[in-house]
C-alpha cells in the first residue's frame, strides 16, 4: 500500500465525488490502495471524521435518488408504467382514493 498525506486523500476523493466538495484536509497520515471490497470501504470511512461520514452519507443518498429517478423516467417513458397509472386513474374515477391517515 502506498503512504500518502490524508490532504491527498481529500483530493482525490473530490476528483472521484464531485459532490463531496466540503471534505476538510485533516492532518493525518493514512495507507491508501486500491479499495475494491466493502470491506476495505468500510475499513476507510471508520477513519473519517464524523463531519466527513456525513459528507459521504449524504454523497451517497444523492446517488441512489439519482439512480432511482432516472430509473423512474426510463420506466415511465417506456410504458412500464402505464397499466399502473390507468389504474390509479380508474380507482381515482371510482372515488376509491382516500386521504392518508
Amino acid at each position: 500500500m502506498a503512504r500518502i498525506a490524508s490532504g491527498q486523500v481529500v483530493v482525490q476523493a473530490q476528483a472521484i465525488l464531485p459532490g463531496m466538495s466540503g471534505l476538510s484536509c485533516v492532518p493525518r497520515q493514512c495507507n491508501v490502495g486500491c479499495m475494491s471490497t466493502v470491506a476495505e470501504i468500510k475499513a476507510a470511512i471508520s477513519q473519517l471524521t464524523l463531519e466527513e461520514r456525513a459528507e459521504v452519507a449524504r454523497c451517497l443518498h444523492e446517488w441512489e435518488d439519482d439512480a432511482w429517478d432516472k430509473q423512474m423516467q426510463q420506466d415511465l417513458a417506456a410504458g412500464k408504467l402505464d397499466s399502473l397509472l390507468a389504474k390509479v386513474d380508474e380507482d381515482i374515477g371510482h372515488g376509491k382514493l382516500r386521504d392518508m391517515p
